[in-house]
């Protein structure tokens, strides 16, 4: 009887998640907020998504700057003036509907950004160290190690600066 119990609790349990995955997908194809923060640049009033005006001028300034290829340590000052402050989040399980939210950047600027930012991707093998892809400059740039071979002994190093937050 436990057993019996017990499936039909796991059942219902299974059902219940693609229910609700259902819901959320449906919820997202009308552009729809479905819960949690919402986008930077945007604010959620009556589940509709709205671009925030002041969000909006600062994603500007950030295309702006990565198609002119400068650096983004003014506008990480002014973000912080300003009393902005963001999270990095990752959400391996979003549902992206393309064109479900109002425009901020136009999709050849998008595009254009995407093949720069491509462009400057580090290549290579990573160093596997303790705090690998959790550091943080100042600027915003990731921190990295760099592993060196002396005398038969392994060691990391910092270097002075990220490489892709050097601005001249």
């Amino acid at each position: 009887m436990r057993a019996l119990m017990w499936s039909l609790s796991e059942y219902y349990i299974d059902n219940l998640a693609e229910e609700t995955k259902k819901g959320h997908r449906e919820t997202a194809l009308k552009g729809l907020h479905n819960g949690g923060y919402s986008p930077f640049g945007y604010d959620v009033v009556n589940q509709q998504y709205v671009v925030n005006p002041i969000e909006a001028a600062f994603v500007r300034k950030i295309f702006d700057a990565a198609r002119e290829r400068r650096g983004f340590t003014e506008i990480i000052r002014e973000l912080e003036a300003a009393g902005i402050r963001g999270k990095r989040r990752e959400k391996p399980n979003a549902i992206r509907i393309e064109n479900a939210l109002p425009v901020i950047i136009d999709r050849a600027a998008f595009m254009e950004v995407q093949v720069i930012m491509n462009e400057r991707k580090q290549s290579g093998r990573k160093a596997d160290y303790l705090c690998s892809g959790l550091v943080y400059c100042q600027c915003g740039a990731k921190m990295h190690a760099l592993k060196t071979h002396r005398r038969g002994m392994s060691t990391y190093t910092m270097p002075a600066l990220p490489s892709a937050g050097r601005t001249r």
